[in-house]
């Protein structure tokens, strides 16, 4: 994964000044370790052998100590890393990947989510309630994918019922058989999820 980051930077495939400013809120920075890094992604880029506290004060109104306790900080934060002493924004690189990459999938549920709407407003005939919109949430965040949802849907438009207790009793049902799609076709089974908790991924080799 290194090699290929090294890449992206070596050939500036990715604008990450630019993906830095956008993305800095969402990563908790404060302005003055945006201008440090954004300092050190610029010194990288234009090959500065030694970057430290010292060389980013050449380019900084604020004092070398103040300076270097912001480098600590985000040192210690795994924003930043020290290699062969001279600062690396490595971390900071696929921490903004990370996030981009995040924020791409929670657009791609978003219009998902708008989509399977889109279909119970249609099957309907109207604009669905909050409450109805709250439970289209709770189905996805328990596990049920669109397309069994949109089964369900289906298969209570069969029945002349536009009742989300309905749809959810054949969730239910569905779910506790194993069966998807009135019954006709077996739902794979997968094994659960489980969350790892501060997995120091940019140690990865």
């Amino acid at each position: 994964m290194d090699d290929v980051l090294a890449k992206l930077v070596e050939h500036q495939a990715i604008d990450f000044e630019k993906l830095l400013l956008l993305s800095y809120r969402n990563l908790d920075m404060t302005e003055a370790e945006v201008v440090i890094l954004m300092l050190v992604l610029h010194l990288e880029k234009m090959g500065e052998e030694a970057i430290n506290p010292v060389s980013l004060s050449r380019y900084m109104s604020l004092p070398l100590k103040e300076i270097d306790q912001l480098v600590m900080k985000l040192v210690n934060r795994k924003i930043l890393s020290i290699e062969q002493s001279t600062l690396s924004a490595l971390p900071l690189i696929k921490k903004l990947l990370t996030s981009q990459q995040e924020q791409s999938l929670q657009v791609t549920q978003q219009q998902k989510q708008k989509s399977l709407v889109a279909m119970f407003e249609h099957e309907f005939g109207r604009a669905l309630t909050p409450i109805e919109l709250e439970t289209i949430r709770e189905w996805k965040q328990v596990g049920y994918s669109d397309e069994m949802i949109y089964e369900a849907l289906k298969e209570a438009t069969l029945s002349h019922v536009h009742n989300m207790r309905y749809i959810n009793k054949i969730l239910i049902d569905w779910a506790k058989h194993g069966i998807k799609r009135s019954g006709r076709e077996k739902i794979e089974r997968q094994d659960p999820v489980v969350e790892i908790v501060d997995y120091p991924w940019w140690e990865e080799e």
